[in-house]
């Protein structure tokens, strides 16, 4: 796979095999761990900020912030691009990864005939 000459050793010697491998609460796992990196993958509350007062809606892969006022309810997805997704985890993670990973980008129209 080629890949740019300015992706670290550990990104380009990463494959698309390597991804197969993982379920999807473990892709979920890693959106946490990137999504809120600075906290060390501890969750935090997009409207008040609070990172300690929340708890799991485990069914919905949700949060819902106890706060005093607050009350929201928030996913790792909330406020970012992917917020109205319909793919799994495991397919975001996938797609990323072969468009980050292509040597010269990848158009709207190829990236979809993937």
């Amino acid at each position: 796979m080629a890949g740019h000459t300015l992706l670290s050793s550990r990104a380009r010697n990463f494959s698309l095999r390597a991804l197969e491998d993982i379920t999807e609460e473990q892709a979920h796992a890693l959106f946490v761990k990137l999504r809120w990196q600075e906290h060390d993958g501890k969750q935090e509350c997009p409207q008040c900020h609070h990172p300690d007062h929340h708890y799991v809606i485990r069914t919905r892969r949700q949060w819902r912030c106890k706060e005093k006022g607050c009350g929201a309810t928030f996913s790792v997805t909330t406020g970012t691009k992917f917020m109205d997704r319909k793919l799994k985890f495991k397919e975001l993670l996938r797609g990323i990864v072969i468009f980050v990973t292509h040597s010269k980008g990848l158009s709207a129209v190829a990236f979809s005939n993937l």
